[in-house]
């Protein structure tokens, strides 16, 4: 028989609480049956096992009855023969019932409405689960809704039922469906409507998996990773004070403070996000952070794809060669696709083996996160930004990072920028990406225009056009300090037949082949600024990926002068700074090469002598000193002073063209001029290396040496080769006018 009937207008003080409700066997609602306007309160009770021959195996709600039900598993129960509708739940004939964390699972019918079968009523669901329910014949696995009905969901799971989560009749009245911050199966259009129903899609349905605990054994608690966490309605709370959760079992948490712990040895089951008692998941601690919180994950492999969901957070790694993000081939491995702003920030990962359409490592749409310290690598897409996508005015900063090895089965292997997407990349290396068509590197298309500052792009591959970068539809990149180098087949492409073809500036950057070998299909215009260099990088070890600049690479210093490099000296060209003072304090075979003592005129300011370099590689001159025939030592305290390889340094007593005679020094002094009648000079190696005299010049015997002012203001070596201790090996400085009193070369072979 049934097990518990209320059927003469029980009021809702009538309240049933605290009982498993089991073994029923009867026509319709062998649970609980409610007829005749009774409406009681139903509390914290299992309804199971329970037959019917017709209708609401767990409950059926006739005739005006609008119980409540808070707190049920209404699971395995079952409506038999040929009228077994409903087979977790009836509503007939006005009645409205209001359920609040309730589960509905594993139930089924022979007829409509596995889960529930809804007849000409108004049932509200508010934090209910419908799982693995069955319609036997395909109609309404989940719910079905019939004649003149108009049902309400509000943060509700209705998930992996057979055939089909919600369906409308097809005959009767029309019937409606309001959804509210609910995860639906398939979204909007899996829903059946036969063309008789109404839906009205509300704010904050989502279609993702549940992420249950194990559904298999009926556990539909959420894991920590569950994209429902806090996803529920924003005015809505669950018991720890939180946003509340989607589906019938919120997941609870102690934590309050602004910061979630991740550790592969945590737990998304009973772990809450505190330092001891961490999740498993990133996407766990997105999902209980709030903007302006922060998530810090260990070192160690976390293989999920998550996603900000619109939040402004920060995620930082232990450090980008510990903490792996890894896709596994399921999908981009990290979502901003909810509008995040810069203040989200992804820090310290390498995220890899992403695989989608778009964006395989990061897919971004209308967000523009911080993005930094990260190494995106081995990550695919099948149309475009194997690497990292940038989608419809998505312009986040990346910095500090790699983008390497990526591929797209058709444009922009490393880096796509789309629609007003206007990227900053500092700092970056953008090397050995391929795509099947353009862009194997960097892809930019209507009106991107990304800035790249100390970029490294190279052994970058495009099977058809722009190995290194691709340009088309009014896009217009602007490069500064950076290295473009070894892409196939071109470094630079312009799209032919564009009608808004788009711009590249280049300055302070070192372009193989220069300036002519930007392939431009008279479709683009190039704007080439100063600095710009066409020389070999001189990696340390390219062929190992090791594209850091080896001491005498021609791009240590060369970049923007108005910019310096953490170590004080002028910037350099590419992803990676030299470091000067790491490297430390140098000596070296420099000589004294030219002496400007007695320039003509009176003016003292025309004054300079000139080094060269006998080595093979450049000699940092910071630290070095010399004196004249006094005691007027002075010191190289500027770190952009660099004696190149075989090549002359001037040292000048001033750094005016107007006022020197028309040269720029590579170093101004103070403190002491020349005799006009000659005197001594004097080099010394850094003070680290024991003051080590390194070269001196006695040039005070007008005998040995050519000092007659009246004939020559200066003197140089006739050859650097030659002993400069020996007066014979000088010669007076020509008279080439190459300065504005007439005499002297600095800078200039002797």
């Amino acid at each position: 028989g049934r097990v518990v009937t209320f059927q003469s207008g029980e009021l809702p003080s009538a309240v049933l609480r605290g009982f498993t409700l089991q073994n029923g066997l009867t026509a319709n609602g062998g649970g609980i049956f409610c007829t005749g306007g009774s409406s009681p309160s139903l509390y914290d009770l299992i309804i199971t096992n329970i037959t019917v021959t017709n209708g609401g195996a767990g409950v059926h709600c006739f005739s005006g009855s609008n119980p409540r039900l808070e707190n049920i598993k209404i699971i395995n129960n079952s409506a038999t023969g040929g009228s077994g509708r409903g087979g977790g739940l009836c509503c007939k004939i006005n009645s409205n019932p209001i359920l609040v964390n309730v589960l509905i699972s594993d139930n089924t019918a022979t007829q409509e409405g596995g889960g529930m079968f809804c007849n000409n009523s108004d049932p509200s669901f508010v934090n209910v689960t419908v799982s693995r329910n069955v319609s036997a014949i395909a109609d309404g696995g989940g719910l079905f809704i019939s004649t003149n009905s108009n049902v309400n969901l509000l943060n509700t799971i209705i998930a992996n039922n057979n055939s089909n989560d919600i369906e409308f009749s097809s005959t009767g009245d029309t019937s409606m469906i309001t959804l509210l911050y609910s995860n639906i199966d398939g979204g909007q259009d899996s829903i059946e409507i036969n063309d008789n129903g109404t839906i009205t899609w509300g704010d904050g349905n989502i279609d993702v998996d549940p992420r249950f605990i194990d559904s298999e054994n009926s556990n539909y608690h959420l894991l920590a990773s569950s994209m429902l966490i806090n996803a529920g309605h924003p005015d809505s709370t669950d018991s720890d004070g939180t946003r509340a959760d989607i589906g019938a079992y919120p997941y609870l948490t102690d934590n309050t403070e602004p910061v979630w712990y991740i550790n592969t040895a945590g737990n998304d089951i009973a772990g809450t996000g505190t330092s001891v008692n961490p999740f498993a998941s990133i996407q766990a601690g997105i999902n209980f952070s709030s903007d302006a919180d922060s998530v810090t994950v260990a070192a160690g492999t976390y293989v999920e794809n998550i996603d900000f969901n619109g939040k402004n957070i920060v995620v930082v790694g232990a450090n980008r060669e510990t903490t792996i993000i890894d896709g596994n081939q399921s999908g981009s491995v990290v979502k901003f696709i909810s509008g995040e702003d810069s203040t989200a920030v992804l820090m310290g990962f390498t995220i890899t083996n992403g695989t989608a359409a778009s964006g395989g490592g990061i897919h971004l749409d209308q967000s523009s996160p911080s993005l930094y310290d990260l190494t995106v690598s081995q990550n695919t897409a099948s149309s475009t930004g194997g690497g990292i996508y940038c989608y419809d005015q998505s312009s986040p900063i990346l910095k500090n990072s790699s983008v390497v090895n990526n591929s797209a089965g058709q444009h922009a292997g490393g880096i796509r920028c789309w629609n007003d997407s206007n990227m900053k990349l500092e700092n970056v290396v953008i090397a050995n990406n391929t795509a099947s068509q353009f862009g194997g590197g960097m892809h930019c298309r209507n009106n991107s225009s990304p800035t790249l500052m100390n970029v490294t792009i190279i052994n970058n591959n495009a099977d058809v056009f722009g190995g290194g970068i691709y340009l088309r539809s009014d896009s217009n990149p602007i490069v500064v300090n950076s290295i473009v180098w070894g892409n196939i087949p071109q470094n630079i492409y312009f799209r032919d037949g564009e009608s808004s073809p788009g711009n590249i500036t280049f300055s302070y950057s070192d372009l193989q082949g220069g300036q002519d070998s930007i392939v431009t299909n008279d479709n683009g215009t190039v704007t080439w600024g100063d600095g710009n260099i066409d020389v070999d990088p001189n990696f340390t070890d390219p062929e190992n990926d090791d594209f850091t600049l080896a001491w005498g690479s021609e791009c240590i210093n060369a970049g923007d002068p108005s910019i310096t490099d953490p170590d004080g000296s002028w910037s350099d060209m590419g992803a990676y700074n030299f470091d000067l003072n790491a490297m430390g304090l140098m000596t070296g075979n420099v000589i004294i090469n030219e002496i400007m003592f007695d320039p003509d005129g009176s003016d003292s300011k025309r004054e300079y002598f000139e080094l060269y370099n006998h080595e093979e590689l450049p000699v940092w001159m910071m630290g070095w000193s010399f004196v004249d025939g006094g005691s007027n030592v002075q010191t190289v305290n500027d770190p952009n002073v660099i004696a190149r390889p075989q090549d002359v340094s001037v040292f000048a007593r001033d750094d005016d063209p107007e006022d020197n005679g028309g040269f720029t020094p590579d170093f101004v002094y103070g403190g002491f001029t020349f005799s006009n009648s000659g005197e001594e000079l004097s080099l010394f190696n850094p003070a680290e290396f024991g003051t080590e005299t390194i070269d001196f010049v006695d040039f005070s015997d007008d005998t040995q040496f050519p000092i007659d002012a009246a004939d020559n203001a200066g003197m140089e070596l006739i050859d650097p080769a030659l002993d400069n201790s020996e007066g014979s090996n000088w010669g007076g400085s020509v008279d080439t006018e190459m300065l504005d009193y007439g005499s002297g070369t600095p800078g200039a072979s002797n």
